[in-house]
């Protein structure tokens, strides 16, 4: 563990949006959008499998027996945390992980338009945030969700696969569920959360028909 600490710590300390962990290959950071090889150990079958048997989370082991990919949050403590994607390759394990800063950033900070505050602000309806991996998308919501925390008085729950920015409870209430550690899936939670006195819904991924069709009821009912 000791090394792969090392590697997490010297790819956030040399501003690595990404890193790559494959068998028998250089350990890969991802640096202004382009891939870098870094200079250490290559990974080998057994120290990978070790590591996969470490930090993969208690409740998503048998998930990872059968459907042999996984995605989670790894927290290492000091450093940061990450969003974990670990999946197979030709019968090994592969890490691909991104660096999510712990700090909610403001909406100055991210250089956002008023208008995104003004919708942040808005007393109902539904707000779908889109675009390409890597642009933005949660870090977006992360900050609408921190200013009206810091601004309002509401209840707000989310639905994310998996946590990525961690609310502390400012003017509002904030819940997280995580998919398959809180809740079962994305459309198993929609069917329940107006049950759970929401003024604000947070939806991470809506993967299919149903889960869409679950979070626009949601929003029409008010």
């Amino acid at each position: 563990m000791e090394l792969f600490e090392k590697i997490l710590k010297t790819a956030v300390e040399g501003g690595a949006s990404d890193v790559h962990l494959k068998v028998g290959t250089p350990v890969v950071f991802r640096i202004n959008r382009e891939l870098i090889a870094i200079e250490c150990p290559h990974p080998t079958e057994e120290w990978m499998n070790k590591i996969v048997a470490h930090i993969t989370p208690k409740h998503l082991e048998k998930k990872l027996e059968d459907e042999r990919e996984i995605d989670f949050s790894y927290l290492l403590h000091g450093v940061g945390r990450f969003r974990t994607n670990l999946f197979q390759q030709r019968g090994q394990w592969c890490f691909a992980m991104r660096f999510v800063k712990t700090h909610v950033p403001s909406f100055e900070e991210l250089g956002l338009l008023e208008q995104i505050k003004q919708i942040a602000e808005s007393p109902r309806g539904i707000v779908l945030v889109a675009g390409s991996t890597g642009c933005g998308k949660s870090t977006t919501l992360a900050a609408m969700l921190e200013h009206i925390n810091a601004s309002f008085k509401k209840h707000i729950i989310t639905l994310e696969d998996p946590i990525e920015y961690v609310f502390e409870d400012n003017q509002s209430v904030i819940e997280q569920r995580e998919v398959g550690l809180d809740t079962i899936s994305f459309h198993a939670a929609l069917k329940h959360v107006l049950r759970q006195d929401p003024d604000i819904i947070m939806v991470g991924e809506m993967r299919d028909d149903i889960s869409f069709e679950a979070a626009m009821s949601s929003a029409d009912t008010g």
